[in-house]
């Protein structure tokens, strides 16, 4: 499974459609041919931060961070396109959000259990 989380810092509620940009998010993942050619079920979900310091400016910065967790196996083939691909969603639609990132994670399939 894909799993793609979206972290939030709260203000950004009053700057832009949260559920919008997450449904776009995930909408990207789901027409990712790759992924529909390998049948990888996606999951996202998005969590709103109440408190959060970045560098020296403390709390005064908005964020919005992307952690896409791949298993090891699938990693290689889709990990940077897809990334990328979210990347660019998250630049076009999140403009007025100052700090911006997308973090790839590989999860070892031995580690990973799931059930659908």
């Amino acid at each position: 499974m894909i799993n793609l989380r979206m972290e939030y810092s709260a203000p950004v509620d009053e700057r832009m459609n949260v559920s919008r940009l997450l449904e776009d998010l995930h909408q990207v993942l789901l027409d990712d041919e790759r992924l529909q050619r390998m049948r990888i079920p996606v999951k996202s979900s998005a969590v709103r931060i109440h408190q959060w310091f970045i560098g020296e400016q403390l709390d005064s910065v908005d964020f919005i961070q992307l952690i896409l967790e791949i298993p090891q196996n699938d990693a290689a083939e889709i990990g940077q396109s897809v990334s990328g691909m979210l990347a660019d969603v998250l630049e076009q639609e999140a403009e007025k959000v100052e700090n911006l990132s997308v973090y790839l994670r590989i999860a070892e399939q031995t580690c990973i259990r799931s059930r659908s």
